[in-house]
């Protein structure tokens, strides 16, 4: 049975915060890698902002929902681009 349109953008709520969780930890680590370990650019970054983004899609202001993402596509808060590599 699918879901209902509430029941839709409370997952989708759901998946959004599961995504800025996970991508709060992407940052720049050592050795031209992202802080989980992945070279740089960082595929599992870029996979989590796809995702977030597909499901942010089915969310509507003022119900609730999180805004928009504090990350843009390959950024962490930092402003650090993990699809670039180094910032020096």
């Amino acid at each position: 049975m699918p879901m209902t349109r509430d029941e839709l953008r409370v997952f989708a709520g759901e998946q959004v915060a599961a995504a800025d969780e996970l991508l709060s930890q992407h940052r720049p680590g050592t050795h031209r890698c992202c802080s989980c370990g992945q070279p740089i650019p960082c595929s599992h970054a870029e996979t989590i902002i796809r995702r977030r983004a597909h499901y942010a899609q089915f969310l509507q202001p003022g119900d609730g929902a999180p805004g928009p993402s504090r990350y843009r596509a390959g950024q962490d808060h930092t402003g650090w681009d993990p699809t670039e590599g180094d910032r020096a």
